[in-house]
């Protein structure tokens, strides 16, 4: 069964509990026991890159996925187990995740991605081609440092992943940096607003045992993980939770005058 796998494949569709899902992912490149999915994003040169294997097991594939990073370290392998159905030149998968296995290919057992064979020897050419590999676009800002572009993600990222400034490649960075500034000045109001929005909700819901938090002790849980500065310079501060929320992000909302207005558990 490997050996009908092997070739260039062209992503159909994806989707999950009968709806479909938006995916980058173009293609998939099966040579020997090496699964490479290609996608349509840039790649960079600060960034891992997986390497794949897989071996078939009936109505299954084992997948064991290594991430190297950009300094020559390995992390993984990290294994996966899908199901998969063949028929002539259709190839469906279904990936489950969070180590679960689906019983068969069916999308309300997981993500199942659909794909057609490629035959066309052009496809072929350009979808097995060396995959360019770029370095990152950087500017400088006196008090952020250096910050790099990601067009990716179209937004600009501090080097110590702190800031992230949506705007474009040649936009001025002054009014969203001052934002940002703005912002980590005031993360000490910033988490007072957050412990005054969601301290009722940990208390009634999250607590296991103890007395009750204030909104001192709940403020001193929380750690800024990032601030995201929109291009209508309303923005996000993101906050580790500290087991408040069974490691959920504290998320809180700012609008474009610099002004929070809401406060939410997410991720």
């Amino acid at each position: 069964m490997a050996e009908a796998l092997q070739g260039v494949w062209r992503v159909t569709s994806v989707s999950l509990k009968g709806d479909t899902v938006h995916s980058q992912q173009t293609h998939l490149v099966v040579a020997d026991n090496h699964w490479r999915e290609v996608w349509d994003r840039t790649l960079y040169s600060d960034e891992p890159r997986p390497e794949t294997t897989f071996a078939v097991d009936g109505d299954f594939l084992d997948l064991a996925t290594t991430w190297f990073q950009p300094d020559g370290s390995a992390h993984g392998p990290f294994e996966g187990r899908w199901a998969f159905a063949l028929d002539g030149d259709t190839l469906r998968t279904c990936a489950a995740g969070y180590e679960e296995v689906p019983n068969a290919v069916d999308d309300t057992q997981g993500t199942v991605t659909t794909y057609t064979r490629v035959r066309d020897p052009g496809e072929i050419a350009r979808v097995t081609a060396p995959v360019a590999v770029l370095d990152k676009p950087t500017r400088h800002h006196p008090r952020l440092g250096e910050l790099r572009w990601d067009g990716n993600l179209e937004w600009f990222k501090s080097s110590d992943g702190l800031i992230s400034l949506v705007l474009g490649i040649d936009d001025p960075l002054d009014a969203h940096a001052d934002r940002a500034l703005d912002l980590l000045a005031r993360e000490a109001a910033l988490k007072q607003f957050a412990a005054e929005a969601l301290l009722d909700t940990y208390n009634e819901s999250w607590r296991d045992e103890g007395p009750p938090a204030t909104a001192s002790s709940f403020v001193g849980h929380l750690v800024l993980e990032g601030i995201t500065v929109h291009d209508d310079l309303g923005a996000e501060a993101y906050f580790e939770d500290g087991d408040l929320f069974a490691g959920h992000v504290v998320l809180v909302s700012i609008d474009a005058d610099g002004t929070p207005t809401d406060a939410t558990i997410a991720g």
